[in-house]
């Protein structure tokens, strides 16, 4: 991968994690977590054969179809905590997060033998999910937190073992929390019946 392509990647990663982090409306943080997907497919194309890579591609676009699914008929009912300091916090929680993230990885990569562009992608995915689901409220919020971690992991796991069989796992799984996301969420919006 060319280092202008990389820089791109990179930077697309961090302003995708950036408005799942920050924006409150579910079809934008949606279309951020397509991104996200988009990017993870583009990393893992560089090692794995075209077709093993577009399972995750695959998998994530389908996980947003049914989180879309499940919300487009819902109450739209956004965060309440949306006051200037919560936006502030996230902005400044987030920066923090990307820039810690660029000075640790040269350490990082002497224990994870990963390209660059993978672990500085896995790494701000991981971390901003996992930040993610801290502090959010939300259970779609929550598991596109889940979501985005699950694909950091899958973006440096990927760099270090090229197997079908872990692909496929990893997918399901994905399938599995969008399933269960898009249940949670219909069920706190009152559209599905317990």
């Amino acid at each position: 991968m060319s280092p202008l392509v990389a820089a791109i990647v990179i930077l697309t990663a961090c302003i995708a994690t950036m408005m799942l982090f920050y924006i409150e409306s579910w079809r934008w943080s949606i279309a951020a977590l397509a991104v996200q997907y988009l990017i993870v497919f583009m990393l893992v194309s560089q090692i794995w054969p075209i077709g093993l890579a577009a399972i995750k591609l695959v998998a994530g676009w389908i996980v947003c179809a049914v989180l879309t699914l499940s919300r487009r008929n819902a109450d739209s009912q956004e965060s309440d905590y949306s006051g200037l300091s919560v936006r502030a916090f996230r902005i400044l929680a987030g920066v923090l997060i990307i820039l810690v993230i660029f000075l640790i990885t040269p350490i990082i990569n002497s224990w994870i033998p990963a390209p660059q562009p993978f672990l500085i992608v896995g790494l701000i995915l991981f971390s901003m999910g996992l930040i993610h689901i801290g502090i959010s409220l939300q259970p779609l919020k929550t598991i596109l937190g889940l979501l985005t971690l699950l694909s950091g992991f899958e973006t440096l796991y990927s760099s270090l073992e090229g197997s079908a069989l872990l692909a496929g796992f990893l997918a399901t799984i994905t399938l599995a929390l969008g399933i269960v996301g898009s249940y949670l969420s219909g069920i706190l919006s009152g559209n599905v019946e317990k």
